[in-house]
């Protein structure tokens, strides 16, 4: 899973904003030790030079 996240990656649900890889790799470990069933719904977002 932390291969899909660079160092340099911000990632947010509804509750909680986490940076770096190990950071989303920490949340998603609480989440699906909480949660089994705990479904990532990723959307792509990216930030064109303007």
């Amino acid at each position: 899973m932390s291969l899909a996240y660079p160092p340099g990656s911000r990632w947010r649900n509804r509750a909680e904003s986490v940076n770096g890889s190990a950071g989303i790799v920490d949340f998603l470990t609480r989440e699906w030790t909480r949660e089994p069933d705990y479904r990532l719904a990723v959307t792509a977002r990216t930030t064109m030079p303007t």
